[in-house]
């Protein structure tokens, strides 16, 4: 790596960075609680975002993804207590022009971070992965 993909690098983390922000404007602009029968909200606090569905809490996780050695997304780690540990229940992926996705590689579009029903739509796959996740597995 040059100084030149360097300086480009830091460029696009401070773009990332940017929608970032612009991400959890537009949830904390959309209050805390969007979802069916308040089955399930987002919290934002400055800038950190958490949720809870269907009573389990979540702490969300961001992190810069590099594909092709490049920054190309914001990766968004819905993790939960259980076992001892945390568990990953679902990932969202915000690109640099604000479209957020179910999947790294960006087939399975959600919406936009301008979207009128971005909680709600989130909500609902947070909660569809939850309930093929383990929390609510039988244990035996």
């Amino acid at each position: 790596m040059g100084q030149q993909d360097l300086s480009a690098a830091a460029t696009a983390l401070s773009e990332l960075n940017r929608i970032h922000q612009l991400f959890v404007d537009s949830l904390s602009h959309r209050g805390v609680s969007a979802s069916p029968a308040n089955a399930g909200s987002f919290t934002t606090r400055g800038n950190d975002l958490s949720a809870m569905v269907l009573g389990v809490p979540f702490r969300v996780v961001r992190r810069p993804v590099s594909i092709g050695g490049q920054f190309r997304l914001c990766e968004y780690a819905f993790l939960t207590p259980y076992d001892g540990g945390d568990l990953c229940v679902w990932c969202l992926y915000l690109d640099g022009q604000g479209a957020l996705y179910t999947d790294s590689k960006q087939a399975q579009r959600l919406c936009d971070i301008t979207s009128g029903d971005l909680v709600g739509m989130a909500l609902v796959e947070l909660a569809s992965a939850l309930m093929d996740s383990p929390v609510f597995a039988p244990r035996h």
